[in-house]
């Protein structure tokens, strides 16, 4: 998917954005509010350009799964928060503080040792 990424990276490049991928997630992003601001005209045409590019190399992009994500609301890309730094989401780190709090204080949780072992060496990899 080399040339796939390149094309777009230049169509991201010329509405300047910046372009990722994640195995089958694209994200597009833009810390400038240059166009990018208005309501449809440039989120509007670049989803449909990037529709057009990944056509051409036979994927489709999921509607449904399509967002236009303003710095105001909540950016959230493969499970994790990606306005400010990436983070886990505030629902799953007041889940995980109230499960340890549960672990000190009983000393047992609804998690398994080897569960909570992972969550927290998921959370301290994320938040490093």
């Amino acid at each position: 998917n080399y040339t796939l990424d390149a094309r777009l990276t230049a169509a991201a490049t010329t509405i300047g954005a910046s372009y990722s991928r994640y195995a089958d997630d694209l994200a597009f992003s833009s810390s400038s509010s240059t166009g990018v601001t208005t309501q449809t005209s440039i989120p509007g045409l670049f989803i449909s350009d990037a529709s057009h590019i990944c056509h051409a190399f036979g994927y489709r992009l999921n509607r449904r799964k399509t967002r236009v994500m303003r710095s105001h609301q909540r950016q959230q890309l493969t499970g994790l928060v990606v306005n400010e730094r990436v983070r886990l989401p505030r629902e799953t780190r007041r889940r995980l503080r109230a499960i340890e709090h549960q672990r000190r204080r009983r000393g047992e949780c609804s998690l398994s040792d080897e569960q909570l072992a992972g969550w927290q060496a998921f959370r301290a990899m994320v938040e490093k």
